[in-house]
């Protein structure tokens, strides 16, 4: 299922978002709808370049490896919910820790106190031990699988790479795990045992205690080497201070023969809690299994009884004693074997790049059995040509591959590892990963323009960005991802402001373009004149309808943002009002002209006299009060009006309807038979 479509679903658990992404799949935050709570689901991915027998080979591996792993049932392991296939992607539901992987303490000024480091490997070697007793061995302990939980516990994670010995599958062919946290007899590719874990788990503690490896190296050749022959440099060396006893476990732990270490994890715990002790200070929740009775307690190997596995160590030294030359003429007589079948194709013809070295392997490993899985026949460097898309752009690789000066690709025969080649451009990127299993005739690297993203502000920001002909999502303030090495042409647009284009000509250093985008002005348009012609006679205000504010008089010039307005045009005193709409151009004058109502003039009589007179336009809610009878010419624009008159003494009102007309004067009469 690819990355880029994100799947919503994997069997019943609703997928919220992605966590993270390794070498061999995805890890996913996801939701179990049935049991309300919040899981990790962990994808095994990259077996789409696979044959069809090797993928389904893998897909059942994984499976039934989690299930093996699910079964364990430890405070200091991780909980296996669930494991299935979604899609043709294998995955398993796993509990969700929250807390931060023992890797980010593996650095000097990030280290952990001594004490604490003891105490989680406690709880580790624990864990390692109920994995043990039920026959798996994880195979990749190392600090990024060890998590340490918010309430300052440990738990064990990712059991991927774990051997359920029930399974019939194997890869004992293929380099499992972290090189540098690899058992002797892991690099070997020998059957392993707990005790294969209890090394790694002794680089792991070495490393939080040193702040380094203590096989480090330059290669994956150099480590591996280095964790077959070399011991490691003295721990009291790097970190003095610490309890002898500490010391002498580690060395114990990282013994290149498995006879010399601890023999079971409950060992190890039993062995750091004593440390612990000795440091001043003891957990009091961890439950330390008692020690086995003599000749009880021996390492388990997987799918084999406790006390087994020791038997047979003791059998095998024993007569290695008897037979001491037996090793030195096995690898004597090897030699003479792996000489002659890589010479072969002197005489035969065999292209060594074409599978020979795959051969030579597997017919050593048939005839020798585990001595010939120690041994690995070195080929020759590999050649490639490399040509990227555009073609002639430069290209880069990490050690120990390199470009050779005539553009070619070299691979070292004894490189395991995945090769990543780049280009380095500053006007493109681009790389692709060559699996040195499967080596192409020739490496093609495609390309993409090299972008860069940059923030744009406005002043006043709100504004909407055209990137080259094309409109954005958004407002400003935003971020642009622009192509480098050719010119863009930015323009921007707001309500009520001078639009702004704005070109970025091609570079490949963006600083000049960061200081252009740092905050545009966008400058407000120039403004238009609008003069509203003014009435015979008396004086009217222009206003904006909208909002009722005061823009000025009619008859004299008003300036406008350019924009169309609706305007309310008012005398109150003659009881006028009228409304316009008219648009406003940049730097433009308008007149707008306007049929005002000529003035007439309104007399109220009314018996008896002293009775208030209010008038208004039929419509409106509001009267205007004009003062008491009798009332004689008032002036009011032409056009129709209600004549309210109220009476002097007692609570009653007459209501008159009256058209003034212009030059004239208009009489109202109120007696007293009107009176209600």
């Amino acid at each position: 299922m690819p990355s880029s479509q994100p799947p919503r679903k994997f069997g019943r658990y609703e997928i919220l978002r992605l966590l993270g992404r390794g070498a061999v799949g995805e890890v996913w935050l996801a939701r179990d709808p049935v049991l309300e709570r919040e899981v990790a689901i962990k994808t095994l991915g990259g077996l789409g370049g696979l044959p069809p027998e090797e993928q389904a080979e893998a897909k059942a591996r994984f499976l039934r490896e989690a299930r093996a792993a699910a079964a364990l049932a430890h405070p200091h392991i991780v909980t296996i919910y669930d494991v299935g296939e979604e899609g043709g992607v294998p995955y398993i539901a796993m509990e969700l820790l929250r807390g931060v992987t023992l890797d980010r303490h593996t650095r000097r000024g990030h280290l952990l106190p001594p004490e604490k480091v003891v105490e989680l490997g406690m709880q580790a070697a624990l864990a390692l031990d109920e994995a043990h007793r039920a026959g798996i061995v994880h195979r990749d302990v190392k600090p990024a699988n060890l998590v340490l939980t918010g309430d300052g516990k440990l738990k064990v994670a990712d059991f991927g790479l774990a051997k359920d010995p029930g399974t019939a599958l194997t890869a004992t062919d293929s380099l499992v795990g972290t090189p540098n946290y690899m058992s002797p007899e892991q690099v070997a590719g020998r059957p392993l045992d707990g005790r294969s874990d209890l090394f790694s788990l002794g680089v792991s503690l070495w490393e939080l205690l040193a702040g380094e490896l203590p096989f480090a190296g330059d290669t994956i050749s150099s480590v591996l080497y280095r964790v077959v022959n070399e011991p490691p440099r003295p721990l009291r060396e790097i970190r003095p201070g610490l309890p002898e006893r500490l010391y002498a476990l580690l060395d114990r732990m990282l013994a290149k023969d498995p006879a010399e270490r601890p023999a079971t994890g409950a060992e190890v715990a039993r062995e750091l809690h004593a440390v612990l002790e000795e440091m001043g200070g003891v957990p009091g929740n961890l439950a330390l299994p008692p020690p086995a009775p003599p000749g009880e307690e021996g390492p388990r190997p997987s799918g084999s009884r406790p006390g087994a596995g020791q038997v047979r160590d003791d059998a095998r030294s024993r007569r290695g004693r008897r037979r001491w030359w037996l090793g030195p003429a096995v690898l004597l007589v090897l030699a003479a074997v792996v000489v002659a079948l890589w010479t072969a194709p002197l005489w035969t013809g065999f292209d060594p790049l074409d599978g020979h070295r795959r051969a030579v392997e597997d017919r050593v490993e048939e005839w020798f059995g585990p001595f010939g899985r120690a041994i690995r026949v070195t080929p020759p460097d590999r050649l490639l040509p490399v040509v990227t898309d555009p073609p002639g752009l430069p290209v880069a690789v990490d050690p120990p591959a390199r470009i050779e000066p005539d553009g070619r690709l070299r691979i070292p025969g004894d490189l395991g590892a995945p090769v990543t080649v780049r280009v380095e451009d500053p006007c493109r990127e681009g790389s692709v990963t060559v699996d040195p299993a499967r080596v192409p005739p020739e490496v093609r690297v495609p390309t993409s323009p090299r972008r860069v993203r940059l923030p744009v502000a406005t002043d006043p920001p709100g504004a909407r960005v055209v990137l080259d002909g094309s409109p954005l999502e958004g407002r400003t303030p935003l971020e642009l991802a622009l192509e480098l090495c050719r010119e863009h042409l930015l323009r921007l647009e707001k309500r009520g402001r001078r639009p702004r284009e704005i070109a970025l000509p091609a570079t490949e250093d963006p600083a000049a373009w960061r200081e252009a985008l740092a905050k545009i002005s966008l400058a407000p348009p120039p403004r238009g004149r609008l003069v509203v012609a003014a009435p015979p006679g008396y004086a009217a205000e222009v206003r904006s309808a909208r909002t009722g504010r005061r823009l000025g008089r009619a008859g004299r010039p008003i300036s406008l943002a350019p924009g169309t307005y609706r305007l309310l045009l008012v005398a109150p005193d003659v009881l006028v009002r009228r409304e316009v709409t008219v648009r406003v151009s940049p730097g433009a004058s308008r007149r707008v002209d306007v049929d005002w109502p000529p003035l007439g003039k309104l007399s109220v009589r009314a018996v008896p006299p002293g009775g208030t007179v209010e008038i208004r336009r039929p419509g409106d809610d509001r009267w205007k009060e004009l003062g008491t009878t009798p009332l004689n010419g008032v002036e009011v624009a032409a056009g129709p009006l209600e004549v309210r008159v109220g009476h002097p003494l007692r609570d009653a009102h007459v209501v008159r309807q009256a058209a003034v007309r212009g030059g004239a004067t208009t009489v109202v009469r109120v007696g007293r038979e009107d009176w209600p």
